[in-house]
């Protein structure tokens, strides 16, 4: 099940949570899926990063992946950006890492990716990661 807000909504972010089956593990986290887990996902204008947050059944936080990205463009029907290979995690325990880089550096080796927005990409993922680990919260993260 998908909530997403509803479609006359046009607003500078956008969020929508789902609650997943047992399938996996959690991208980057390395943690096993658990049936009943559920999860949002935060968009926001002008972001070079989207959050994704992941949460047991029971409510127990199983971390957070911020997804590098070009700034969304937010529609009544949808969302578009593209994705720039690069995550920042942010671990149950408060550890903080750049995961994904050598994903960026083989999109530009293959030309998927311009150079410049790689840089920008690399700029925006270390911004984010000082700012987790100094206050706690994204750069200029929205309430």
């Amino acid at each position: 099940m998908i909530r997403r807000p509803p479609r006359s909504t046009l607003s500078s972010s956008s969020a929508a949570s789902d609650v997943y089956k047992r399938q996996g593990t959690y991208d980057s986290l390395n943690l096993p899926k658990l049936e009943g887990d559920r999860g949002t996902v935060e968009l926001y204008e002008k972001r070079w990063w989207g959050r994704r947050c992941y949460f047991r059944a029971d409510g127990t936080p199983i971390g957070e992946i911020y997804n590098i990205h070009t700034p969304p463009e937010l529609y009544p029907q949808g969302v578009r950006y593209f994705d720039l290979e690069v995550d920042v995690v942010r671990h149950p325990d408060g550890r903080v890492e750049l995961v994904d880089e050598k994903d960026l550096h083989r999109k530009v080796e293959e030309g998927l990716i311009p150079e410049a927005l790689a840089i920008r990409a690399l700029e925006e993922a270390r911004s984010l990661v000082e700012g987790l680990e100094r206050d706690g919260v994204a750069p200029s993260c929205p309430s």
